[in-house]
Formats: structure tokens, sequence, C-alpha cells
């Protein structure tokens, strides 16, 4: 039966935007423009458009560890994507823990994994809450790493004002489904520093893009069953594993189409009003939960604007086992990553370490809450009444 059902994420796209890709079908110029758009927003010596963000973060960590040899330090609590990127990129991982109230890097646990001999160190921006970079910088440094910034979940966020995926030596954007800016698929690797630039420039090679068919179909479906009536039918059918966390084993990394880069040229300007629109969602969220007991939002640092890709929400287990699934998925509500990387594929190369108590914790306790602009007022009610929470 079709009944409305709330995506957990969606990112807009416009008609016109799935006209243009067909129309870019084959050409170059919309590469070049939007190559132009991005070093806009971002700056970045060196920009390379990829087919994902996968893609850009499997090219950074390759060109981090030739440069500089050595384990590459990931969050063990993240997207899978994470790990999917660093083995085709064919890279020893060891892992750090992260501080469930902020999402940010353990300080402790980051500085043990760079003096173990860690010279790469990813920083990933969950769902869009800005990290506060300087400290890690400043001991990235210490080390002699380079700092690679995820911003893969953080369009539409700032800090200092200035965008996340412009404060790291290298940074990841990605456009795929749901990123809050989409082109049916893409993504960006820009490195600030020069030294990764010029590397980037004589080794950073791509396989060519393929002809962008599979971009203005992604597009085309999120276009029309992104809507909240249509949204079950997807459901509807197993194959399509939506709303799954899984591995997926590492793939060719390419260009971007240049049907995804007409999409996304259409699509850029509307996404800042989206960012607007989620967090607006959030900050109406944020209001109506804080103050129930049992229910921790997460605190972004100061003089920060976080984009709220979704809203995150630490939930207290025995408070969390009472609620009720079924409808909170309805809604849009999932629970945060099943699994702490160091669990999901490890190799024998990868490290041993426990993954931390904060990434266990966030395992256990964390939940998201969807902040769309195809949210409304009555899903927002909704959500805080299913989480029990009496107003």
């Amino acid at each position: 039966m079709i009944r409305r059902v709330v995506p957990p994420a969606h990112s807009p796209v416009a008609p016109q935007a799935i006209g243009r890709g067909v129309l870019s079908l084959g050409t170059t110029e919309v590469v070049a423009r939007v190559e132009t758009l991005v070093r806009a927003a971002y700056g970045g010596r060196h920009v390379a458009l990829t087919d994902s963000g996968t893609s850009a973060l499997r090219l950074a960590l390759r060109a981090a560890v030739r440069a500089r040899p050595g384990p590459v330090a990931l969050p063990s609590y993240g997207c899978y994507d994470l790990l999917t990127a660093a083995h085709g990129a064919d890279v020893e991982i060891v892992f750090y823990d992260l501080d469930p109230a902020t999402l940010a890097p353990d300080p402790e646990s980051l500085e043990l994994a760079l003096r173990g001999g860690s010279r790469t160190l990813v920083l990933a921006y969950l769902h869009g809450i800005p990290v506060e970079i300087e400290p890690l910088l400043r001991l990235a440094r210490e080390y002699g790493a380079w700092l690679v910034e995820d911003a893969a979940q953080g369009h539409g966020a700032r800090l200092r004002d200035r965008p996340l995926g412009s404060l790291g030596d290298l940074s990841i954007l990605s456009f795929s489904r749901g990123k809050g800016c989409t082109g049916g698929g893409g993504g960006a690797l820009l490195a600030h520093s020069a030294e990764l630039a010029d590397a980037l420039r004589r080794d950073g090679h791509l396989s060519p893009a393929d002809w962008g068919g599979g971009s203005i179909a992604r597009a085309l479906v999120q276009w029309l069953f992104g809507r909240p009536s249509l949204y079950s039918i997807p459901l509807m059918l197993p194959f399509v594993r939506v709303g799954e966390t899984v591995y997926r084993a590492p793939s060719e990394a390419r260009s971007m189409a240049s049907a995804a880069c007409g999409i996304l040229e259409v699509n850029w300007e509307p996404s800042s009003s989206e960012a607007s629109r989620r967090r607006a969602v959030a900050a109406e969220l944020r209001d109506r939960l804080t103050t129930s007991a049992g229910l921790q939002c997460i605190a972004p640092p100061p003089m920060s604007t976080p984009g709220y890709l979704r809203f995150p929400l630490l939930v207290e287990p025995r408070r969390g086992s009472d609620l009720p699934d079924r409808e909170l998925h309805r809604l849009g509500v999932l629970r945060g990553y099943p699994k702490v990387l160091p669990e999901v594929k490890p190799r024998s190369t990868d490290s041993r370490c426990d993954a931390g108590h904060g990434a266990r914790q966030l395992v256990e306790r964390l939940w998201t809450l969807p902040t769309h602009g195809r949210v409304e007022p009555f899903d927002i009610a909704a959500i805080v009444a299913a989480l029990g929470v009496r107003e």
C-alpha cells in the first residue's frame, strides 16, 4: 500500500536540472563551468571532479600517503564509504575515537594514532556538524601529518564564515543523492596545499567518465520518488536497498560525467535555500527536544553554522529501547550507523585497536532525524510525539 513516508534525506532536483543533464551529455564546457563554481566557493590550488565523494577520498589518501608514508587515521565511527576509499587506495588504517557529545575527534585517541606513525588524518563531518579544526591542524603540523577534510556531509555548513571543505590540506565534496547539493552523482577533490596540488597534477589521474546516463536516471528517480507521497514505492523494492547501511567494495575511480555536471550546475543555487530550510527545521527540533530527559542534542562549536544534513540526537539506551521504531522509520527517523568501522570489513593490514568508548556509544545511542525541505510542521510534531516528548 502506498502511504506517506518521509525520506530520511533529500536534495532538491529541479526538472530543468534533469533537462540540462540530458543536454550536457558528451560536452566539455559544462565541466569547466562546474570546476569554476567549486573553486569560487571553496578555493583550492587544484580541483578534480570525480564520479563520487568516495573516489575523491580514495585519490586523496593515495596522494597523501605517497607524499608522507604512514598509516591513515580514520574515525572509528562514520560512513562505511570511508573504509571503501581507504581499501581502494590500498593504505594501512588506524582508528581514532570520537566524542559523542560533539562528534569531534577525541584528542587523546587522535594523538595516540599520530604518535604511532599516522601521517594522514581524515576528519569527517557527521551529518553536517562542524568540528573545531584549528587544534587538529596544529596537532597534525606537530607530527608532520596531512589533514584530509571529508566534507561529503558538510554542504551548507561553515566555521568562522568559511565553508566546510575549504579548511584542510585536502578536501572532499560529494554530490550524490541526499548530499545537500546533487548532480545525481559526482564528487570533488580540492588540494589547498601546494605540495599536494603539484602531486595530484602529476599523479592524480582518473579514468574517463562514464557516459552519464546513470546520473540522469538517479536524478530522475530522486525528483519523482523523493516526495513523501511516493517514497514508500522504492521501499517496497528490496533490491533497491533504500536506507540500508552497507559496505561497498572499491570500484574504479572516474572523472565526473558531463551530465552530472549539468544537473549540478542548475541545482547549485537552490541548494543554498535548502540549507537554510534544513537549519530552520533543525532549530525547531532542537527547541522541542533539548529539555527532554534522556535526549541530548549535539553541540556544534562556537562561531559555526551547521549544515544539518540530518539532525543527530543521542538517546539514552533505556529510552531508545521503548521507542516505536516502525513509526519513527515512517517519519524518516533512523538509528545511526549500526557498527563501528573497525568491525565492518577488517583487513590484516588494519589496526586491531579497540574502536573506543565514544564510537561504541554512538552505535548504541545515536539517532538521526530528517531536516530537508519536505519535512512539514505536522511531521515535526509527529516526530516529537513519537520520541515520547510531552509538550
